[in-house]
C-alpha cells in the first residue's frame, strides 16, 4: 500500500503537550445573540374603543424593535384569543382577549420605522 498524503505533523510544545498542526476540533461553538435563540414575549398594549362604554373595536399594538419587516410575523386571531410568532424565534405572543371578537374582520399594519405592529378587531355585538 502507498500512502499518497503525507502523514499530519506534531510537535512538541514546552509543556509537553502533544498538539498537530491538522487538528480540527470534532464538535464547534456557534456564537448566537440570545434573542435569536429563543422566543420572547414583546411589549404590548391592549386598548378598547371606545374605552368608557362596552368597545366596537379591541386594538393590540405590539413593539417589535428586532424586526425589519413583517415578513416572517404570523399573526392567527381567534374569537376569543390572539397568537403571534415571529420567525426565527424572535417574539411570541398568546394573548387571551377580553371580549369575543370577529376574526375575519381584524386587520393588521407593521410601522418599518417604528416597529410597531397595530392589529385592530372588531367586537361582537351583545
Amino acid at each position: 500500500r502507498i500512502r499518497t498524503q503525507s502523514k499530519p505533523r506534531i510537535e512538541m510544545e514546552e509543556n509537553d503537550v502533544i498538539k498537530s498542526n491538522t487538528y480540527s476540533p470534532l464538535i464547534a461553538e456557534v456564537s448566537t445573540h440570545p434573542e435569536a435563540v429563543t422566543s420572547s414575549t414583546p411589549e404590548y398594549t391592549l386598548t378598547k374603543d371606545p374605552p368608557d362604554t362596552y368597545p366596537e373595536y379591541i386594538v393590540l399594538e405590539t413593539k417589535l424593535p428586532l424586526l425589519k419587516s413583517c415578513k416572517h410575523v404570523e399573526l392567527d386571531v381567534g374569537e376569543d384569543r390572539i397568537v403571534l410568532t415571529a420567525h426565527p424565534n424572535r417574539y411570541h405572543l398568546d394573548l387571551w382577549l377580553p371580549y369575543y371578537v370577529i376574526p375575519g374582520q381584524a386587520g393588521a399594519q407593521f410601522d418599518k420605522k417604528t416597529k410597531l405592529l397595530s392589529v385592530t378587531m372588531s367586537v361582537q355585538k351583545l
